[in-house]
């Protein structure tokens, strides 16, 4: 991969930062790069990594369900379901489980969880399952919701400082724990991979030898 030194500084990172974030262009290797460094990180701390890749057309219920289900919890609808089976198991046999709506029609009794408390059981179930698990978290291709990436690991990190969150994406998250890793293309060799020598009219193009952090 080409990439030893950018490896070995983002293993650092990850030991002492909760959230690093790997910036550059499209195609320069950050969910390559992202990915060998957890495998890494998870062998040497005995612990797993859940992923989700936000170019793959999230579902409804966006990041955050994403991540549930990719961990294996209940999403948003499962929870709705879950509430609805356990409202009509409850319910009382002598008491009708319909109500009349305004037009006379039979309606279900609303079982929904006020959206804030809903959020906050996930998150806290979510929380609750990485620091069991050690799971380190991989935001993959952050771009078409970075705004909602940045919110979501807002509100991780103040549940729980200790986690550890990875993200890759072409601009920062722009959270105040993040570490940056600028990623950038691997030098290139005019000619390369030609049978002749090139000649010495044929210079090198050189990227730059170490990624920018900070």
């Amino acid at each position: 991969m080409g990439r030893a030194v950018e490896h070995q500084q983002l293993s650092g990172l990850l030991d002492t930062a909760p959230l690093v974030t790997l910036t550059g262009p499209a195609g320069v290797g950050k969910s390559v790069l992202a990915r060998a460094v957890l495998e890494e990180h998870t062998a040497r701390h005995d612990g797993t990594v859940v992923r989700i890749g936000c170019w793959d057309g999230l579902a409804d219920g966006g990041v955050t369900d994403a991540l549930l289900r990719a961990a294996g919890l209940p999403d948003a609808a499962a929870r709705r379901e879950t509430a609805r089976a356990l409202a009509h198991r409850t319910a009382h046999p002598c008491v009708s489980n319909r109500r009349r709506g305004r037009a006379g029609r039979a309606e279900l009794p609303d079982t929904s969880t006020p959206a804030v408390a809903a959020g906050g059981a996930a998150l806290d179930a979510l929380t609750a399952h990485c620091r069991k698990h050690r799971v380190t978290l991989l935001l993959d291709d952050c771009d078409p919701v970075l705004d909602e990436c940045a919110q979501l690991v807002r509100r991780l990190l103040r549940a729980d400082p200790g986690l550890r969150i990875m993200a890759t994406a072409r601009r920062p998250l722009g959270l105040p724990e993040e570490r940056i890793a600028a990623i950038a293309p691997l030098p290139v060799t005019l000619g390369e991979g030609i049978a002749d020598r090139p000649s010495s009219s044929s210079p090198s193009v050189p990227g730059p030898r170490h990624p920018s952090f900070w």
